[in-house]
């Protein structure tokens, strides 16, 4: 099973806004904030899993829901419970 994680960074004078998505190892990625989006955190997880989610993870379904102000999407193994 592999869990990611969103967070929402807010704009600085140095930095545009952000979502960090960080993996149950800690490895993190920053995508910038996709406005255009429905959801920019449900975008920054799709781009997680396409570009550094290894060959276990990318042909499997994604499970999201909400925590404070970011989103969690699990990947669950073949056997649901």
């Amino acid at each position: 099973m592999k869990t990611l994680r969103t967070e929402y960074k807010e704009p600085t004078n140095f930095k545009a806004a952000r979502i960090v998505v960080t993996d149950d190892d800690g490895f993190k990625k920053t995508y910038p904030y996709d406005s255009n989006a429905k959801c920019p955190h449900i975008s920054a997880l799709k781009k997680a899993k396409k570009n550094w989610l290894d060959g276990n993870y990318k042909n499997k379904n994604m499970v999201v829901g909400s925590y404070g102000k970011g989103k969690i999407a699990v990947f669950l193994n073949d056997e649901i419970i």
